[in-house]
C-alpha cells in the first residue's frame, strides 16, 4: 500500500522508546472498531479483551481490568460513565488519584508486558484524560490520540437501544465526553477523523492517522487489508442519520451542532484556530450550565434510578414468573388429574352405598356369627397369638418399607433440586457454546489467515530453496578458505610476536613523543598567539599595501598621460626644429623663438661659437641659482629667470638637434 511522507514531529515524545495510541471517543462512535483495525495493523492489544456480544459481535478490543479501573475511579470522583456534568478539577490533586495511578501502572504493564506499540481503548477515558496522560508520561511511554468522530444523534439512537435511555441524555454524554477528548489531547501529536470516512475508506483514514499521529504500522501488508476488509462490513453502521434529520431534530440544539461542525473541521484541517475557539466556548458555556443543572439532575437521575430499579425488579420478578410458569403449568395439569381422581372416587363410592347397607346387614349378621366366632377365637387363642406375632412383624417391614419410601422421597425432591440446577447448568453451556461459537468464527478467520500466510511462506520457502544450495556451496568454499587462512595464521604467529615486540617499542616511542609534544605546547601556545599578532600586522600591511598599490596605480595613471603629452609635445617640436635646421643654426632659431623681451640676451647667446653655446652662469649649478633667486630683488630675479629660460630653449634646441643628426 503507498505511503505519504509523514510529517516530523516537534514533540520530544518521538524521542521515547515505546508508544502508546491512545483512542478517544463516546460510546458507540467506532472507538471499537478503531481499536481492532490497529491491532490487526501490528499495535499491541490487551491480555484480557472484553468479549463481544448481540450489541457488539466482533468485540470491543479493550481491557476489562483498564474498565473496571476506570470505573472505580469514577466512582471515588462521585461520578460514573453516564454522568454529562463536569469532573472536579481537585480531584486529580488527591490521595485517591495518588493510588489508582499506582494501580493503572501494574495493571498497562499486566496487560501490555513491554510491547513497543501498544493500542489503550475505553470510552470512559475521556473523563478523566489528564490522568492517564499525566501516568503514561511518567512511565516515558509516547502518546498519540486517535479520535474517531460519529454523528451524535447516531450515538444517542444506539445508546437508547442498548440502555433504553431517553435521547437528550445519549447527546449530553456525547458532547461532555467530545469536548473533554479533544481539549485534552490539543496539544498531542493526534488524528481525528470522521467515522463514516473510516467506514466507507478505511485505507485512507488509516494513512490520515499515520500521518498525523507519525506511527509505522508493523503489520501494514495486502494481507492485513484483506482481514480488515472481511473484518468491517456495513452491519457495523446499525443507526443511520441524513443531514435534514439530524439539523432539525428538537434535541440537537446549537452547542451538539456547533461542536459536530467544529469536529468535523478539525478533521479536515487539524490547525484550524476558529474550531479551536469554538470548542473552547461551547465547554465553557456547557461547563456553567453543568454548575447551574448539576443539582436538579441529580434530583431527577435519583428518583429515575429509584424508577429503573423498580423496572428492573419488575422484570425480574417477570422474568421468575417466566420460569415458573412451565412448574405452575405442570401443577395445574397435576390438580386437574386429582381432581378427575377425585370425581372418579365419589362417583365409585355413589355405586358402592348400595352395597355399603347390605354390607351393613351383613355386618349385623356377621356380629352375630362373630359372637359365635369369638367362642371359637377363645378356643384358637394360641394360632391368634402366633397371628399377631406374624402381624407386628409385618407391621415392622411395613414401617421399614414406608421410612425407605420417604428416603427415596427426599432423593426424588434432591434429584429434583439437582434437575433443575442442571438445567441452569445447560443454560449457561449452551450460552458460553454461543460465546465459543463467536471465539470459533474468530478462529477461524485466524486460521485462514495463518494459512494463507503459511502458503505465502512456503512459496517463499521453494524460492529461496536454490538459493540455500548457493549459499551451502559458499559455506563449503568459505570452509575451505578458513581452514586455508588457519594455515596462514600458524605461519604468521611468529611474525605476528615480533610485530607486537615491535608496536610495544614503538608504544614506548610514541609515549617519549607525547612527553615531548607536552613540553611543547607551552612553546606552541605562545607561538601560536605570536602568529595571531603577526597575522593581524600582516593585515594591517596588507592593507597598506593595497591603499599604496592603489595611489600607485593614480600616480601610473598620471604619469602615462603625463607622457603622452610630452610625447605630443616633443614631436611638435621635432616637426618645427626639422624645418628651422633646414635653413638655420641652433643659435639662430633659438632668438627667433625667444620672447621680445628675451631677445638681446638670445642674440649674445647666438654669437658664440656653434658647438660652444653654454649657459651664460655656465659655473653655476641650477640649484644655485634656485638658491640666488632667494637673495636676489625681483628685479634681479626677473632678469635671472629670462636668462635661464633661453639657455634652456638654447640647449632644448641644441638636443634636438643632435638627435637629428643621429
Amino acid at each position: 500500500m503507498p505511503r505519504t511522507k509523514k510529517k516530523v514531529l516537534s514533540s520530544d515524545e518521538g524521542t521515547l522508546g515505546r508508544t502508546a495510541v491512545l483512542v478517544l471517543g463516546m460510546h458507540r462512535s467506532g472507538t471499537s472498531a478503531t481499536s481492532g483495525v490497529m491491532g490487526m495493523l501490528g499495535a499491541a492489544v490487551p491480555k484480557t479483551l472484553m468479549e463481544g456480544d448481540v450489541h457488539n459481535a466482533r468485540g470491543y478490543w479493550e481491557s476489562v481490568a483498564v474498565m473496571r479501573l476506570n470505573e472505580e475511579i469514577l466512582a471515588s470522583a462521585g461520578s460514573s460513565w453516564n454522568d454529562w456534568r463536569t469532573l472536579d478539577p481537585a480531584w486529580y490533586d488527591s490521595s485517591d488519584a495518588r493510588g489508582f495511578a499506582a494501580r493503572a501502572n501494574s495493571v498497562l504493564s499486566d496487560e501490555f508486558g513491554s510491547s513497543p506499540l501498544i493500542v489503550v481503548k475505553d470510552p470512559r477515558i475521556c473523563r478523566i484524560a489528564p490522568f492517564w496522560l499525566d501516568l503514561l508520561r511518567e512511565m516515558e511511554i509516547a502518546v498519540r490520540v486517535v479520535i474517531p468522530v460519529r454523528s451524535p444523534l447516531e450515538v444517542a439512537y444506539s445508546l437508547s437501544r442498548i440502555h433504553h435511555s431517553p435521547t437528550s441524555m445519549g447527546l449530553l454524554l456525547w458532547l461532555r465526553h467530545m469536548l473533554e477528548a479533544e481539549a485534552a489531547s490539543r496539544s498531542l501529536p493526534r488524528a481525528i477523523f470522521l467515522w463514516s470516512d473510516f467506514v466507507r475508506d478505511w485505507r485512507c483514514v488509516v494513512e490520515q492517522i499515520a500521518v498525523g499521529t507519525g506511527v509505522d504500522w508493523p503489520r501494514m501488508s495486502d494481507t492485513t487489508a484483506a482481514e480488515i476488509d472481511e473484518f468491517l462490513d456495513k452491519e457495523l453502521v446499525r443507526f443511520s442519520v441524513d443531514k435534514s434529520e439530524f439539523k432539525i431534530h428538537p434535541g440537537v440544539n446549537s452547542w451538539i451542532l456547533q461542536s459536530y461542525n467544529a469536529l468535523k473541521h478539525l478533521a479536515r484541517n487539524r490547525d484550524s484556530e476558529r474550531a479551536s475557539e469554538t470548542l473552547d466556548r461551547i465547554r465553557a458555556s456547557f461547563d456553567d450550565a453543568s454548575k447551574l443543572l448539576g443539582p436538579l439532575a441529580a434530583e431527577w437521575e435519583q428518583s429515575t434510578s429509584r424508577h429503573v430499579f423498580l423496572q428492573q425488579e419488575v422484570a425480574e420478578r417477570e422474568t421468575r414468573l417466566a420460569e415458573l410458569e412451565p412448574a405452575l403449568s405442570a401443577l395445574r395439569e397435576q390438580a386437574a388429574l386429582r381432581s378427575q381422581q377425585v370425581t372418579a372416587r365419589d362417583r365409585r363410592l355413589a355405586a358402592l352405598e348400595p352395597t355399603v347397607a347390605a354390607a351393613e346387614a351383613k355386618a349385623v349378621r356377621l356380629s352375630q356369627e362373630a359372637t359365635a366366632r369369638s367362642e371359637q377365637i377363645a378356643a384358637l387363642g394360641p394360632a391368634l397369638g402366633a397371628a399377631q406375632a406374624e402381624a407386628a412383624r409385618l407391621s415392622q417391614e411395613m414401617a421399614a418399607r414406608d421410612e425407605e419410601v420417604s428416603r427415596l422421597g427426599s432423593t426424588l425432591g434432591a434429584a429434583q433440586v439437582d434437575a433443575v440446577r442442571l438445567a441452569q447448568e445447560v443454560a449457561a453451556r449452551d450460552d458460553e457454546v454461543a460465546r465459543l461459537g463467536s471465539a470459533l468464527g474468530v478462529a477461524q478467520a485466524d486460521v485462514v489467515r495463518l494459512s494463507r500466510e503459511m502458503a505465502a511462506r512456503d512459496e517463499q520457502v521453494s524460492r529461496l530453496g536454490p538459493a540455500l544450495a548457493i549459499a551451502q556451496a559458499e559455506a563449503a568454499q568459505l570452509s575451505r578458505q578458513v581452514a586455508a587462512r588457519d594455515k596462514q595464521v600458524s605461519t604468521l604467529e611468529p611474525a605476528l610476536a615480533a610485530a607486537r615486540a615491535e608496536a610495544a617499542q614503538l608504544s614506548q616511542d610514541v609515549a617519549a613523543r607525547d612527553e615531548r609534544i607536552a613540553a611543547l605546547e607551552p612553546t606552541l601556545t605562545a607561538a601560536q598567539e605570536e602568529a595571531v599578532q603577526l597575522s593581524q600586522e600582516v593585515a594591517t600591511l596588507d592593507a597598506r599595501v593595497a591603499e599604496l598599490v592603489a595611489a600607485n596605480a593614480i600616480l601610473l595613471d598620471r604619469l602615462n598621460a603625463s607622457l603622452g603629452a610630452n610625447a605630443e609635445y616633443e614631436q611638435s617640436w621635432a616637426r618645427r626644429a626639422s624645418r628651422l635646421f633646414q635653413k638655420r643654426s641652433p643659435q639662430q632659431i633659438a632668438a627667433a623663438e625667444a620672447p621680445a623681451d628675451l631677445v638681446p640676451i638670445a642674440a649674445a647667446n647666438t654669437q658664440r661659437p656653434y658647438g660652444a653655446v653654454g649657459s651664460a652662469t655656465p659655473n653655476v649649478p641650477k640649484s644655485a641659482l634656485l638658491v640666488a633667486l632667494g637673495a636676489a630683488s625681483p628685479d634681479e630675479q626677473v632678469q635671472l629667470l629670462k636668462t635661464v629660460f633661453v639657455e634652456t630653449l638654447v640647449e632644448n634646441a641644441l638636443l634636438r638637434h643632435k638627435v637629428r643628426q643621429s
